[in-house]
């Protein structure tokens, strides 16, 4: 999470190509939007990296 409570969502298209997109919750927590993003993309297990 971003400060200001931007959700920050990035993802390979392919080896060369990363695309990210941020979001910011009207209401609600946070965390609920990351484990329910990771719920739906199990492939894509957060490595910790921080850009």
């Amino acid at each position: 999470m971003e400060p200001g409570g931007l959700v920050r969502i990035a993802w390979n298209i392919d080896d060369d190509t990363i695309v990210d997109s941020y979001l910011r919750l009207a209401t609600g927590d946070p965390q609920n939007l990351i484990s329910d993003l990771q719920r739906l993309v199990p492939a894509a297990p957060d490595t910790g990296a921080q850009s």
